[in-house]
């Protein structure tokens, strides 16, 4: 006799829940059980601050960059060649020399008019570089020259370097007034707000992180861009030979604690503050502002390593719940 065909699952013994959904289930009874012991309104609340977003927030510096493309003028001169001849430099490159001090000697091919010694017309910088716009790129030059202009100008520069035998007429020598300050001129089509006559920035030279202060001397609006020209007192040897270079103007910078904009709430007074994750509760700290570039804000009133809560409204109504 056959017996009968029981179905394999019937002989299958029941599974037992997993330890994990066990644990589950006891917290879940418990936070049911407070929920009842201290009302709806307190389980709505914790369950509203597992919601909050927070973040760490530390000290450090805001900047708003442009980069920035500038033409130079520096007040210059140049001592040319009456005669063919050789050049003979006493002074190096760079270096600082007074008025009247005697910068090279120069021995014509023709002995007749004897050696000729070429003295500082100013107090300066002697460089033996020149690129034939000495004359054309002055500093007082810059407000008449338009963008297009001077970018012709530079165009046909002609750089040279002096040394040994030279042509009758040919540029030797530049002497740099060092103590003057050198204008910088550039053209920008969307001019930032922070861009304003008067206005003090930095300036960075982006290969190598050196930065100098300057001033904006001078805005003019032609067609769509506007002239920029600005003012550089103290400079080095870095600006003594180049026409044009490639920065970064720093337009405004912040130093604080650095706060994400979403942040910051407005507080019954109508004071800037933020809202912080205490020891045991949730702290509403008001702040100084003391500037935002993006969605960053620089402040005052907050330790560095502050945990502060990102989502301000959320935290204010657990706080008055």
């Amino acid at each position: 006799m056959k017996r009968p065909y029981v179905p394999k699952s019937f002989h299958q013994k029941k599974r037992s829940p997993k330890p994990r959904i066990i644990i589950l289930r006891i917290f879940f009874l418990i936070f049911l059980g407070l929920v009842i012991w201290h009302g709806l309104g307190w389980g709505i609340k914790s369950i509203s601050q597992i919601f909050l977003r927070v973040e760490t927030v530390y000290s450090g510096v805001l900047e708003d960059k442009l980069a920035i493309k500038v033409y130079i003028a520096r007040e210059e001169e140049v001592l040319a060649t009456p005669v063919t001849g050789t050049l003979i430099s006493l002074v190096k490159e760079g270096e600082r020399v007074p008025i009247g001090a005697t910068i090279a000697r120069f021995l014509p091919v023709a002995n007749q008019s004897g050696e000729i010694k070429f003295k500082a017309p100013f107090s300066g910088q002697v460089s033996y570089q020149t690129d034939g716009l000495e004359k054309s790129l002055q500093p007082s030059s810059l407000r008449n020259l338009g963008y297009k202009e001077i970018k012709r100008l530079v165009s046909l520069a002609k750089p040279i370097t002096a040394n040994g035998q030279v042509k009758a007429g040919t540029a030797v020598i530049r002497i740099v007034n060092n103590l003057a300050p050198i204008k910088l001129f550039t053209s920008i089509e969307n001019l930032p707000s922070g861009f304003k006559t008067g206005k003090r920035l930095k300036l960075e030279i982006p290969d190598i992180g050196k930065t100098y202060r300057a001033q904006i001397e001078h805005i003019q609006k032609r067609g769509n861009s506007y002239d920029v020209i600005m003012e550089v007192a103290t400079w080095d040897d870095l600006w003594l030979v180049p026409r044009e270079m490639t920065l970064t103007a720093i337009v405004d910078y912040y130093s604080g604690i650095i706060v994400p904009a979403s942040a910051i709430i407005e507080g019954a007074s109508g004071e800037k503050g933020v809202y912080i994750l205490g020891v045991s509760n949730i702290e509403w700290k008001p702040v100084t502002v003391k500037g935002q570039i993006g969605e960053q804000v620089a402040v005052e009133g907050l330790e560095t390593a502050t945990e502060v809560i990102l989502t301000p409204h959320l935290a204010r109504w657990i706080i008055n719940k």
